[in-house]
């Protein structure tokens, strides 16, 4: 299947003196990474667009790579209850059109906030994460990493963690480590048996792939009733009905509406077809402030792919309930890809839209986006 910013007086002097260069690349004297006892807060830099950043306030350096471009930019997405899923016109819903089968709404609780990446992981990040691999097909600093699997992507996330003094989030059995270098060579000819174990280490601080929970969650971005409301709109941009081009990187020759007649997937000879990605924040965020939910590159999830009334039983905390924090299936043959692609028709970008992939993939339209406890 194819798938609160807050600024002290002194760090306001600083960026508005000095810009965030001088953020990045401590001047002769000042403490390194290992002398300090960090204490992390968010500021605003002052390019254009701005940008929230995590740094020191004491000694000024960034979390991440010592550079702009590869700073991971996160946004924190408050925990609560929504409806996943996509109406099908029962309970006095309104059928979501082109829905599949597998979208089964039902209600869902994520217990604990997080922060979720602003942006889709850039080839910038990746290269000075992976020690410059890029098997990226469409080149780009600032472009969405794709053509990376599965595993290449738990393996960005630990490493990425540990570069940072993050505790690893992932943990695989067979090799009894947390350490990607103990993993040994990223597979990709085949599924692996032992990196399909992996576990996500209970209490861990470090980078990780969203659930499809915590996804769909963001990505539908906040409104009224949202516990409860069970006629939820298809997208988490602009009015919520449609996606048409200029509001995200995809095939616009067949964009989506439900205000229509009829409604839903539709022809348009005139619509943008750029046929390849853009600059992650090309196009306009949800109101969580999350860019490119919706098109760009399929977003690599944590889950495998399965029915919700059978995976949305298993949770990573084990004193959750029935539908709090679901973690999906333990097994399976496929992980689940969300948000569609410059390749998708609007109907594949629908909050709903689950798609899947075996985790040794690796295509053009294929990437991730991180997320932090």
């Amino acid at each position: 299947m194819k798938k609160r910013i807050f600024v002290g007086f002194a760090l306001i002097v600083l960026l508005a003196v000095g810009g965030c260069i001088n953020l990045f690349f401590p001047e002769k004297g000042e403490k390194v990474e290992g002398e300090c006892n960090h204490k992390w807060v968010w500021v605003l830099t002052n390019r254009v667009p701005k940008e929230s950043i995590e740094i020191c306030a004491k000694c000024r350096l960034t979390r991440g790579n010592p550079r702009l471009d590869t700073v991971i930019k996160m946004t924190w997405i408050p925990a609560g209850t929504f409806i996943m899923g996509s109406p099908n016109g029962a309970n006095r819903t309104i059928t979501e059109p082109n829905r599949l089968g597998y979208e089964t709404q039902h209600s869902v609780t994520l217990t604990k906030g997080y922060y979720m990446g602003v942006y889709q992981v850039t080839q910038a990040q990746y290269k000075a994460v992976m020690n410059g691999s890029n098997p990226s097909y469409f080149k780009g600093d600032s472009r969405p990493v794709e053509s990376v699997n599965w595993y290449h992507a738990i393996v960005f996330c630990n490493r990425l963690s540990m570069a940072e003094g993050l505790s690893p989030a992932y943990y695989i059995p067979h090799y009894d480590s947390t350490n990607p270098a103990v993993w040994g060579t990223i597979p990709t000819g085949n599924n692996d048996a032992n990196w399909d174990a992996v576990q996500v280490v209970a209490g861990s601080t470090g980078y990780r792939l969203p659930t499809e929970a915590q996804w769909e969650y963001a990505a539908r971005g906040d409104y009224p009733n949202k516990a409860r409301e069970v006629n939820t709109k298809p997208f988490g941009i602009g009015d919520g009905t449609k996606v048409i081009s200029g509001m995200a990187n995809f095939n616009g020759t067949y964009p989506y509406d439900v205000t229509r007649r009829p409604p839903g997937h539709y022809n348009d000879s005139t619509g943008i077809y750029l046929a390849r990605t853009t600059d992650v924040g090309s196009y306009p965020a949800n109101n969580y402030g999350l860019y490119d939910m919706h098109g760009n590159v399929y977003e690599w999830c944590w889950n495998w792919f399965g029915y919700y009334n059978t995976s949305f039983k298993t949770s990573t905390e084990p004193e959750a309930g029935e539908n709090e924090d679901p973690a999906g299936s333990p097994a399976g043959t496929l992980r689940v890809l969300r948000g569609g692609s410059w390749f998708s028709g609007g109907d594949s970008l629908r909050s709903a839209f689950r798609a899947s992939g075996e985790p040794h993939w690796r295509e053009y339209d294929n990437g991730f986006r991180l997320l932090r406890p």
